[in-house]
């Protein structure tokens, strides 16, 4: 019988110790499910701030715009004047299309990196419900064990 007794007790704490281990599996997992999430925010943080940066440069192009159609309007003794306007309005169409592929590059890595975090939940979620099912599984299993001793304690 104290045999029996110490098979059940080392069956016992080899579920416990599988168990805990599972449990640090999953605390490591919601760790780096975090970490992502908060990568990802930054990256949206970042986006939002390249986006102000468009307008704004937008706005200023519109500006060079307006200025220089009245240079246009005003044009027989300003050609310097409109040139120099049209110079910088070319640089900043320029500058302002490498902008927009920036701001596009920036939201198609954002859009990869909330699929990733959409999957890593996903993963997340599955595997605290295979600890879930083990942890009831060997909760099972001990109450069944734990009968057995005591039925054979009271024989």
């Amino acid at each position: 019988m104290k045999k029996l007794q110490q098979q059940q007790e080392q069956t016992i704490q080899e579920l416990q110790t599988t168990t805990q281990e599972l449990q640090e599996e999953l605390d490591e997992a919601e760790k780096n499910h975090i970490k992502d999430t908060v990568e990802n925010i930054k990256n949206v943080g970042e986006l939002a701030e390249t986006k102000r940066e468009l307008k704004k440069s937008e706005a200023e192009n519109k500006a060079l715009k307006t200025s220089l159609q009245q240079a246009d309007k005003d044009a027989k003794p300003k050609d310097q004047t409109v040139a120099y306007l049209k110079t910088l309005l070319s640089e900043k169409q320029m500058a302002e299309e490498a902008q927009h592929k920036k701001v596009l590059q920036e939201l198609s890595k954002c859009e990869g990196l909330e699929k990733s975090l959409k999957d890593s939940n996903d993963e997340l979620r599955q595997t605290k419900l295979q600890v879930e099912e083990i942890q009831n599984e060997l909760d099972k299993r001990i109450q069944k064990k734990r009968r057995r001793w005591w039925k054979c304690c009271r024989e």
